[in-house]
């Protein structure tokens, strides 16, 4: 059985790089635009990861993080950002935040971050 990921950003051409980054391994991708549809997808499909862009329209990565958390906490997480992350932030969402990824990142950076949720990669 493969392993579900939900890649949630607003853009085509981010979802266009995770899912090349992918296409070697055996994933079952499911996509999500913004952070309430990645909640409701969340509810229905269960993902075990979650890759999430932090800046997004009608609600942010980490808010729509936080929400999923408190519905599916064992679903992991890693946040797609264009900026460094404050230290405080990382502890704040440590629980489910696997890793963040500030872009451009390159392929083997984000494989790297997924192994550490997934360690029969």
């Amino acid at each position: 059985m493969s392993k579900r990921i939900l890649i949630c950003d607003d853009e085509l051409d981010n979802h266009l790089i995770v899912a090349t980054a992918l296409e070697k391994y055996d994933f079952e991708i499911i996509d999500a635009w913004d952070g309430k549809q990645a909640i409701e997808l969340v509810k229905t499909k269960k993902p075990e990861l979650i890759i999430m862009d932090y800046n997004m329209p009608n609600m942010d990565g980490l808010e729509a993080l936080k929400t999923i958390h408190g519905i599916s906490p064992e679903t992991r997480a890693i946040l797609l950002t264009g900026v460094n992350l404050e230290p405080g932030i990382k502890q704040e969402f440590e629980p489910f935040l696997t890793e963040y990824l500030v872009k451009p990142f390159d392929h083997h950076e984000l494989i790297d971050a997924i192994k550490k949720v997934f360690k029969d990669l």
